[in-house]
């Protein structure tokens, strides 16, 4: 059975996007350049005090390779996404992202917009 397309972006580099996803929508990114992040935070419509855990995530798959069948957890050990499909197979699950002073240290620039600048942005928003 296909699935309707609800919303479809392009998100440049250094961009973001927001959405609210629903019980049993299916949240899919393509890297379509190639070489790309997907940082995603996850908070619960319910409680924001609840929300997406990378370690909750690993110790509770029992690995930091998650791929196609592991559920995401929250910050509460419920579970809160689970991985549908992976056509990559490596990802890094350890909650690490950019920031203005981590990109200054690994590439010696400053003034990139990153995923710090993007969550504040959102959060605001």
């Amino acid at each position: 059975m296909s699935k309707r397309i609800l919303q479809d972006y392009v998100i440049s580099a250094r961009e973001y996007s927001s959405l609210v996803l629903h019980r049993e929508e299916t949240l899919r990114v393509i890297d379509v350049e190639g070489k790309q992040v997907a940082d995603l935070v996850g908070l619960s419509a319910s409680d924001k005090s609840e929300k997406l855990s990378c370690v909750c995530s690993n110790v509770l798959n029992g690995t930091w390779k998650l791929t196609k069948g592991h559920v995401l957890f929250t910050n509460r050990a419920s579970p809160f996404l689970s991985i549908a499909e992976d056509k990559v197979g490596l990802h890094y699950s350890g909650g690490g992202f950019c920031s203005e002073e981590v990109n200054y240290i690994r590439y010696k620039v400053h003034g990139n917009r990153n995923f710090a600048d993007n969550l504040t942005i959102t959060v605001w928003e």
